[in-house]
């Protein structure tokens, strides 16, 4: 039978319809699959000098011993367990008497992999190549230095992890089951069995049992390696009236093995620390793609940055989200760049590259190597080395990446790419995929037109506002729960739309001095969690048969009564759409200031626990307070009349049409967004689905 709500669901799916819009991947699909291929198998990584190894692989049917059973980790939180060895083992040019194990899967040496949640990065790079490339460039860096049997992201309580030590080794055994939160990432596909063994003349062997999960990395990260193959070498003569600093006189480039190295040398030392903005930078460009890997130095130091361009159909350069990290080290007069191969577009176009000083950031080029240069990159790089063939004398950072089909999050150049088969008519755009994708979280991103003109960023001459590409995993369903509440109506979808829509106009306002971040959390455009952010019209009877706690769906609290009359800040279920605060309403442009009510922060709170603060006092926060440290609210264009068009868009593979269920649902949940809105905002403002 079916619930009661279901008749009235199909009704409104019958009713409204919306369009949305099917499409193949076809060249947003940067690489195909590439899934774990090592099961039942033995890699045996022999040193045969600094940092550099043979790689054999053989068959391996012989069971996995269990050793003795860790306890509980040294860190719950990050999952990580620190032993000592009992002989010392050499690795990354050092020997070590001690090793974190991680329950992701890796073994680290001078601290864990993780110190906080143990979680990589969710937005907007959170894939196994972008993780591959930072376990990369933090060894190079000397951040870490790991061996990888098999990363995963893991469950501590499900996961279990054994050793076994004597004098002729050191073995670490791992029974694995993929880390699934709650509406979050993906049903785990089972539990994996792989095992890393280290020897006291340096040998590292890996063997694997059954493996579950289609996904990973393995390898080692012990560093840079000593000098590769020279692709190109650029000499300058002295620049006159040019300080030694920023005077460039030697740009090479060359094959690491996993990593493109740029090195620039100048005439004199690189300052620690400049009174302007001084800044070194090598740029790679690589089919359509360029990774700037920027040094920049002001009075506070040293800092290693990436930015990232696409060009779009006109020719023009396009921010974009780097799908790989790079870093930049600088001793003595030299700087040194490097960019994993994993990161490239296409391993296969030829390479192109120059090398700038600038005195000052906001000026022209102090020196530079000239117009870009081009090499050819030898062999083909995609997913690292192939392990399962073996090595030999390889040097460096030595891994394979598993992954599945890989998109590039930036939603510029996805949009990009879109607009160019078909019309650009919405405001907002949502990017989804019928087919699971290489991310880690199964998380989207946003970013908004504010960052300049729409038809040059997106191709699009009215989009205020896009997400995606996310997969529609597990988190799409109709229906899930939370500690046995259920919830319909496709409540993660929902939420997290209509989060990511709405970031189109909040949370940005200031507050009066001293504290003019109270209000918001820096950099993440949400509300501060000490910020009161109670909604105007509660949305929960959408999506629940029970009331729950309703902040701004842009982050926040609301605060409730404890029994005996104790206030309390309290938080929705992790997961389900909330309704919206006047704040926002106002940012919205959907009210006038004297509809705001007063609401106030709490400053001086002291962090107990996740999520959890103690004491504190309140602050009040006002309309008037809002415009003396903002000024009036200004227009934003495109925002009257209230009324916005949604478009999805649903990426399916090539060669097949969509997945009928998925396009089915990804119908309902567009009508289930412009409900939301509508309901939030008290009819104030309407979302269209496209038909």
């Amino acid at each position: 039978m079916l619930p009661w709500r279901a008749p009235a669901l199909l009704l409104l799916a019958a009713i409204v319809l919306p369009a949305v819009t099917p499409l193949p991947v076809g060249a947003l699909l940067q690489h195909p699959a590439h899934y774990f291929d090592l099961a039942h198998q033995r890699l045996r990584l022999t040193p045969r000098g600094a940092a550099q190894y043979d790689v054999t692989a053989a068959p391996f049917r012989g069971a996995l011993e269990n050793g003795t059973p860790l306890g509980l980790p040294t860190d719950p939180k990050a999952g990580y367990w620190r032993s000592h060895l009992p002989f010392a083992f050499p690795f990354a040019g050092q020997t070590w008497d001690e090793v974190y194990i991680n329950v992701n899967g890796s073994l680290t040496f001078g601290g864990p992999e993780n110190t906080g949640s143990g979680m990589p990065d969710t937005w907007p790079d959170g894939t196994i190549r972008s993780l591959a490339s930072s376990f990369d460039v933090d060894s190079i860096a000397g951040k870490r230095r790991l061996i990888v049997p098999l990363w995963g992201l893991n469950s501590v309580e499900k996961s279990r992890i054994s050793t076994s030590a004597s004098r002729g080794g050191f073995v670490v055994t791992w029974r694995t089951v993929r880390q699934q939160d709650a509406h979050q990432a993906y049903t785990p596909l089972g539990e994996s069995l792989f095992q890393a063994r280290l020897s006291p003349d340096g040998s590292i062997e890996f063997r694997y049992g059954s493996v579950a999960e289609k996904d990973g990395i393995t390898g080692i990260f012990p560093g840079p390696s000593s000098p590769g193959k020279l692709l190109d070498r650029v000499e300058l003569p002295p620049a006159p009236g040019v300080p030694p600093s920023l005077d460039l006189r030697l740009a090479t480039l060359t094959d690491e093995g996993a990593d493109l190295h740029f090195s620039i040398q100048l005439a004199g030392a690189i300052p620690a620390t400049s009174a302007g903005h001084t800044r070194y930078v090598a740029a790679a460009f690589n089919d359509k793609d360029v990774y700037g890997i920027l040094l920049d130095i002001d009075s506070t130091g040293r800092k290693s940055r990436t930015t990232c361009v696409t060009f779009n159909p006109q020719d023009q350069p396009v921010g974009h989200d780097c799908t790989a990290k790079t870093v930049a080290t600088a001793h003595a007069n030299i700087v040194d760049f490097y960019l994993p191969k994993i990161g490239l577009k296409n391993s296969a176009v030829p390479l192109e590259w120059k090398a700038e000083t600038f005195a000052d950031i906001m000026a022209d080029p102090t020196v530079r190597t000239g117009d870009m240069r081009s090499v050819s990159l030898p062999g083909a790089w995609v997913s690292g080395y192939h392990l399962h063939t073996g090595l030999k004398h390889t040097a460096g950072n030595i891994y394979e990446i598993f992954h599945y089909p890989f998109l590039a999050k930036s939603r510029q150049a996805t949009l990009q790419n879109i607009y160019q088969r078909v019309p650009a008519d919405a405001e907002f755009a949502m990017v989804l995929t019928d087919f699971r994708i290489d991310d880690i979280h199964n998380a989207g991103s946003s970013n908004g037109s504010d960052e300049g003109d729409p038809s040059q960023i997106f191709n699009s001459p009215v989009l205020l506002q896009t997400a995606g590409p996310v997969y529609m995993g597990p988190q799409f369903a109709e229906t899930v729960a939370d500690k046995g509440r259920p919830f319909h109506n496709y409540p993660y979808a929902v939420g997290w739309m209509a989060h990511e829509m709405t970031h189109r106009w909040v949370a940005t306002l200031k507050w009066k001095p001293p504290d003019t971040e109270a209000l918001v959390e820096p950099r993440l455009f949400h509300w501060s969690m000490m910020l009161n952010t109670s909604v105007v019209t509660p949305v929960w009877k959408l999506y629940s048969d029970t009331p729950y706690p309703e902040q701004s769906i842009m982050g926040g609290m609301t605060v409730v009564q404890e029994p005996g009359g104790r206030p309390h800040g309290a938080f929705a279920p992790w997961g389900v759409p909330t309704g919206l605060c006047s704040l926002d309403l106002y940012q919205m442009g959907l009210i006038p200031p004297e509809e705001v009510t007063d609401t106030f922060f709490i400053a001086g709170a002291k962090e107990t626990g996740v999520n959890e603060y103690q004491g504190g006092s309140p602050v009040p926060v006002t309309i008037a307070g809002i415009v003396e440290a903002n000024g009036p609210r200004a227009a934003i264009p495109h925002e009257s009349p209230h009324d916005y068009r949604l478009e999805i868009y649903l990426l399916h593979e090539d060669g097949r049409p969509p997945d009928p269920a998925k396009l089915a649902d990804a119908r309902r949940i567009q009508a289930a967004v412009a409900e939301y809105f509508r309901v939030a905002t008290n009819g104030r403002m309407t979302i269209e689905p496209l038909r």
